[in-house]
């Protein structure tokens, strides 16, 4: 009997931080490629970011020992971001898994783009169709690399 009480108190005491604890909702990773960072960022809602927050992000990619990085708070009470330096080339598969600090993770990979090359005269055909939409008075123009 004095043991099932116990084990009761137990269960009992652990049960609130078990039931508080969210993983991450979401997670949305890219790689500035200037910056040489990668840019990690999600929801992760929790009522104390002080004391409920993602702790550890881990990044891995190619043979590489994988790179932790520690946080001891969250940006917001709503969401996480972090920008962790990483050396990536075109063609590389980047996975990040960040840690809960009570619990829960979440995965995302990442492949590295190549940056397109502009074949002969493609310079000049992209200028004049930016030049066309200006004068089209857009709001909003196409990315072109």
């Amino acid at each position: 009997m004095k043991v099932k009480i116990i084990l009761m108190t137990v269960v009992t005491a652990w049960m609130p931080g078990a039931v508080w604890a969210t993983p991450p909702e979401s997670l949305d990773v890219s790689y500035d490629q200037e910056k040489k960072v990668i840019l990690v960022s999600g929801r992760h809602p929790t009522q104390d970011r002080l004391e409920h927050y993602i702790r550890r992000f881990r990044v891995t990619f190619g043979e590489k020992e994988p790179q932790t990085t520690y946080l001891t708070r969250q940006n917001s009470a709503s969401e996480f971001q972090a920008a962790i330096p990483v050396v990536a080339k075109p063609g590389d598969t980047i996975r990040v898994e960040v840690f809960c600090n009570q619990g829960g993770s979440k995965e995302s990979v990442l492949q590295i783009a190549n940056k397109p090359t502009l074949k002969d005269g493609e310079a000049e055909d992209h200028a004049k169709q930016l030049k066309d939409l200006k004068d089209k008075d857009h709001q909003t123009l196409p990315i072109i690399p």
